[in-house]
Parts: structure tokens; C-alpha cells; sequence
């Protein structure tokens, strides 16, 4: 038979996943219905579901429907992780606004723990600083100074007080 007489071949779509590996799927990622610190375990997923766990571990290793699905919910759960992250953002940096005036040593975990937010949802820090001198030259001996008080400040580390900053553009 010359190949032009050849039949296509039918590619079958897999099945239709059912309700429980929907919901196995869930468990897996999100932690639907798992007790806390066992996310992502086939053993309590199956165990929970009624099933053996090699028959859970078949399903997310073998059944394309299923991974296809794991890679829905992956794409779901980091948009809603996005989401909640920009939407503290806002709180964490009214926290960082009131920790800068109260900072102690005993703040600086706080102090990382909103900078840690801000920097997620892309509210970094200032990477350079720029001294102008009394001619408008760059005065380059006072930014190392200028930035580790910054720095020192912005960790919490620090009650010394910057009298006039201002963060420019780099030009590169």
C-alpha cells in the first residue's frame, strides 16, 4: 500500500478526568481537604479518596488529562498567590511607612518581612544613591555614607536621620 493510501490515524483524547481525581488534583496543589503538612502526599490523598496510593500516583504520573489539568490549577493557584500578594502590598507598605519612624532592633524582622512583600510584587529597593555637592557635582565620597545609612534605616538598625534625599533615575 503506497503511503498516500495509508488511513490517518485517529488520536483518541484521553477520558474525561472524574470527580475525585478533579478533586485529587486539588488536594495535591492546594491542599483542599488535607490535613496540614501533608500537601502533595499520594498516600493521604488516596487514603482520603478511598483509593490505593499507587492508583493516585498512576493518575497524576500517567493520565494526560490529568497533568494537563495539574498545570490549569498550578496557573490558577500562582495568579491567586499574585493576587494576594498585590493586595497586601498595599498594607505592607503603609507598615514599612510606620516602621521607618518607629524602627528598633526588634523591628527588623518586620522591617523584612514587608520589604520581603513589596520586593515580590516588584517595589524594590533603592539600588543607587546620587550626592550632589554645593557646585552640583557628584560628590562620590559622601553616597557610600549616604547608602548605608539608608541601608542601616531601612533594616531597622539604625534611629540616624538622613536630612535630604532624593532617589534619581539611573542614566545608563
Amino acid at each position: 500500500m503506497a503511503a498516500s493510501q495509508l488511513a490517518p490515524r485517529k488520536v483518541e483524547s484521553p477520558p474525561p478526568l472524574t470527580a475525585d481525581q478533579k478533586r485529587a488534583v486539588r488536594m495535591y496543589i492546594l491542599g483542599e481537604d488535607v490535613q496540614e503538612g501533608v500537601v502533595g502526599s499520594y498516600a493521604n490523598i488516596a487514603r482520603i479518596l478511598g483509593y490505593e496510593p499507587r492508583t493516585v500516583r498512576r493518575w497524576f504520573q500517567r493520565n494526560r488529562a490529568m497533568q494537563a489539568y495539574v498545570e490549569e490549577i498550578n496557573s490558577e493557584a500562582i495568579s491567586l498567590v499574585k493576587t494576594t500578594l498585590v493586595k497586601g502590598g498595599v498594607q505592607a507598605a503603609k507598615q514599612l511607612q510606620n516602621l521607618s519612624t518607629t524602627a528598633t532592633k526588634k523591628t527588623g524582622p518586620q522591617v523584612k518581612a514587608t520589604t520581603e512583600i513589596l520586593d515580590r510584587i516588584g517595589v524594590t529597593t533603592v539600588k543607587q544613591v546620587e550626592v550632589s555637592g554645593p557646585a552640583g557635582g557628584p560628590q562620590t565620597h559622601l553616597v557610600g555614607i549616604v547608602t548605608e545609612a539608608y541601608n542601616r534605616r531601612s533594616r531597622g538598625v539604625d534611629q540616624s536621620e538622613v536630612i535630604e534625599a532624593e532617589v534619581v533615575e539611573s542614566k545608563s
